[in-house]
């Protein structure tokens, strides 16, 4: 089946790599929701260098254990039956979807990505499967956002996944969650806060007001990133602008009327690469002698081959 998503891609992103983050929507949502100025993140992503991308997700059917439904059918990100052994959990459809995005974004030249800089951030149930999805694919996300979603204990089921432990894989994280969400309970978050914790996972848990209940808050957006860049790699450092030549000459051969010197000097210049650079021509003069009335410097750069 065909997917689909959107792509954001900032100016200063057109020439150079750049970070990318996945956004992924909440229960029922899409794509174009997620890229909404409700949560803003085109204005990060512009003050910040990054690309960012909205997936849109597929009909999911129920998902049940032991006879109890855990995951109501609905229009959301597919994450594996909690049911199946630990190492069969680590794979979905959505996983896939993830993957098929990364690599298509990664071969082409229109949308340059850094995959040491990959970030999945998530609203709702988008944030079950953001946790999810860098716990499964730990060598792909460099770290996760979760608004709204944590860890459910069902029987001996934890959904969406249990963490892996930070001597095998690291996964750090920002949790962010309201004491008065009506739809997502706080206590879910605190429930992965403490699983991360117990694992030696590095994350911070952002305790939101209780008056904003399940409601994003853009303004958040800037304090996402400094977290999962924290968390991150350096970013490559641009190359630094060569070096200008400086050439100096001296005339030493009068005219006629001995007020003004004239003549020509050959210059030598030893690079150690093949490039083109800058000239820096500095002209000392007597009197009132001045560029175009007395003299014109016809060539700016010296190309070396």
């Amino acid at each position: 089946k065909n997917r689909e998503y959107l792509v954001y891609k900032p100016e200063s992103c057109q020439n150079k790599g750049c970070p990318v983050l996945f956004m992924f929507h909440g229960l029922e949502s899409n794509a174009q929701q997620a890229a909404s100025a409700y949560y803003n993140w085109q204005a990060t992503a512009d003050q910040n260098n990054f690309l960012v991308v909205y997936p849109e997700s597929l009909t999911q059917t129920a998902k049940s254990v032991w006879g109890i439904t855990y995951d109501l059918p609905g229009k959301h990100w597919d994450i594996a039956n909690i049911g199946l052994p630990l190492n069969q959990r680590y794979d979905s459809t959505d996983v896939q979807f993830f993957l098929q995005m990364l690599n298509e974004l990664d071969s082409n030249p229109d949308y340059p990505i850094l995959k040491t800089h990959v970030y999945a951030v998530g609203h709702s149930y988008g944030a079950f499967f953001s946790y999810y999805l860098a716990t499964s694919r730990p060598n792909e996300v460099t770290a996760f956002a979760s608004w709204a979603g944590g860890l459910v204990n069902y029987l001996w089921y934890q959904f969406p996944i249990p963490a892996r432990s930070a001597t095998q894989h690291s996964t750090p994280g920002i949790l962010l969650s309201s004491t008065g969400d009506s739809i997502v309970q706080h206590q879910w978050t605190l429930n992965l806060s403490a699983e991360l914790k117990n694992k030696g996972q590095q994350h911070e848990l952002v305790v939101l007001p209780a008056a904003l209940n399940h409601n994003w808050d853009a303004s958040k957006n800037q304090s996402i990133w400094n977290f999962l860049l924290a968390h991150s790699p350096a970013l490559p450092q641009p190359e630094p602008e060569p070096e200008p030549v400086i050439v100096k000459a001296s005339f030493s051969k009068a005219s006629d009327s001995g007020l003004e010197s004239v003549g020509t000097v050959p210059v030598s210049v030893v690079l150690d690469q093949p490039s083109t650079v800058p000239v820096v021509v500095t002209i000392s003069t007597s009197g009132t002698a001045t560029v175009v009335t007395d003299y014109n410097i016809s060539a700016k750069t010296l190309t070396f081959n």
